[in-house]
């Protein structure tokens, strides 16, 4: 199944978390690590991003919003020692400096070049406390971050919450370590401004930032606002992503709107331009055609975490994605999975799978992180929340891990299936695979979540 797109112990919940799936689920889920299960949480707590798979160790690396022993956040490392036993290592602690100056809340994807360094962003830290952009290496045996860029110093954008992509990602290549990164930030650069699109440019081994967009440049925003996720970049060169408000929309006050999806096409030459493939929210009645806007509750953590919603693209060209709100069930309520076609037509969106659509919204309601796409084109998935097992904080699930083929979507793993949610809850970043596995995470939940406590996040695997 190809798919695009020191040590701390990590608790295997073999005997509560794995076993039987549950009722309304196909899979089998084990949770690999539950984050807070050392002392003042120094392995991190609620994780705040995908993950990523090195594909010669198979070693699995990604961030936590809070905790590791400077308690501003973690990067991590989760390496199999055997069948049954894995392990998570810490490699940096955010906050570890004087104001925090190496960042502070890590959060969207790492991305790892070809000698196996790391590259992300934190929301937080830096001299102005508006974030930075990071690398992390390994030096002598032990690991080095380094400082690429720090926002707000300059009139270039502050608060990243979506992390880096390079050419060739797409499509599964590693970083060359040396071409232009680019990335978004949710705040503009000028007065007016709601988020940019940047790069990052190595010349001679000093990164210089270009802001390439400033959102919110037209009229009401109907450019976009506050982009939420990270970029895909087409073979071509041209970025693709989605914000979080502005657009065109006929149910909020226009200078808001419900997010759009967008295409800079020729990033950084004389002849960029953007352009806005769909706004959301513009088919009546109740956003039909999907809503990026906001979730049905704010989980109780910073920032709140989610709003991850990056694209996917198949072998095709056609783009697809998931929009958490609006669609076609109970007066928009629950979100749908989209596809943009190769043609980039104004006809070329359409709704593939409105979610809630099975009672109890057994099938996930609220879909969140990018999508996997394997070669036959069935889609794999996650929703925050949904699943039918109504027994989380909010009660209205604990999530879902789908997959969606021409013969339907199917719900792989219904979260908060065991206990209090034991099994963790939310999970708000797609899945990662190493062709046969996914892997995956969940904002709250997993052992820890007895007597009151929401838990603090999972890293688990589903064997489907």
């Amino acid at each position: 199944m190809p798919l695009r797109g020191h040590a701390f112990a990590g608790l295997l919940c073999i005997l509560v978390c794995s076993g039987a799936p549950a009722s309304n689920a196909s899979a089998q889920l084990t949770t690999l690590h539950d984050f807070c299960s050392v002392r003042l949480c120094h392995d991190g707590s609620q994780p705040s991003g995908p993950l990523l798979r090195d594909p010669t160790t198979g070693d699995l690396y990604g961030v936590t919003y809070s905790g590791g022993s400077a308690l501003g956040g973690a990067l991590y490392r989760l390496h199999q020692m055997n069948s049954r036993k894995w392990r998570v290592k810490l490699l940096h602690s955010f906050c570890s400096n004087v104001n925090c100056s190496d960042g502070r809340n890590p959060r969207g994807n790492l991305i790892m070049d070809t000698a196996g360094n790391l590259y992300g962003v934190t929301e937080h830290g830096g001299p102005l406390q508006d974030g930075v952009v990071y690398e992390l290496s390994l030096e002598n045996g032990g690991y080095h971050l380094t400082i690429l860029h720090t926002f707000g110093v300059t009139p270039d954008g502050r608060l990243p919450v979506a992390g880096l992509t390079y050419a060739g990602a797409a499509f599964g290549a590693l970083y060359d370590g040396i071409s232009p990164l680019f990335g978004t930030t949710t705040v503009g650069s000028a007065p007016g401004h709601a988020g940019t699109i940047y790069m990052l440019a190595n010349t001679g081994g000093i990164w210089n930032e270009t802001v390439l967009y400033n959102f919110c440049s037209l009229k009401n925003c109907h450019d976009g606002s506050s982009p939420g996720s990270s970029l895909l970049m087409d073979s071509n060169g041209n970025l693709f992503g989605t914000t979080l408000e502005g657009g065109i929309s006929h149910y909020r006050r226009q200078t808001e709107g419900y997010g759009v999806i967008f295409e800079l096409s020729n990033p950084g030459a004389p002849a960029q331009s953007l352009i806005v493939l769909h706004s959301f929210c513009t088919q009546r009645p109740h956003c039909t055609d999907g809503s990026n806007y906001s979730y049905p509750f704010e989980i109780s953590i910073s920032d709140d975490i989610p709003n991850t919603n990056a694209l996917t693209m198949d072998a095709q060209g056609n783009l697809f994605g998931a929009a958490p709100g609006g669609g076609a069930v109970k007066h928009g309520c629950c979100g749908v999975l989209f596809k943009i076609a190769a043609d980039r037509s104004p006809s070329s969106y359409t709704v593939v799978y409105n979610f809630c659509t099975k009672f109890n919204c057994k099938d996930g309601a609220n879909p969140n992180g990018e999508l996997l796409i394997d070669s036959k084109g069935t889609i794999y998935g996650t929703t925050l929340t949904g699943g039918g097992h109504n027994i989380d904080a909010y009660n209205l699930g604990g999530g879902a891990a789908f997959r969606l083929s021409a013969a339907g979507l199917e719900t792989l793993y219904a979260f908060c299936a065991v206990g209090s949610c034991l099994d963790g809850a939310y999970p708000g970043f797609g899945l990662a695979s190493d062709g046969t596995t996914l892997f995956g995470t969940t904002i709250l939940g997993g052992p820890n979540a007895i007597n009151g406590s929401l838990g603090d996040g999972t890293l688990f695997e589903i064997a489907p």
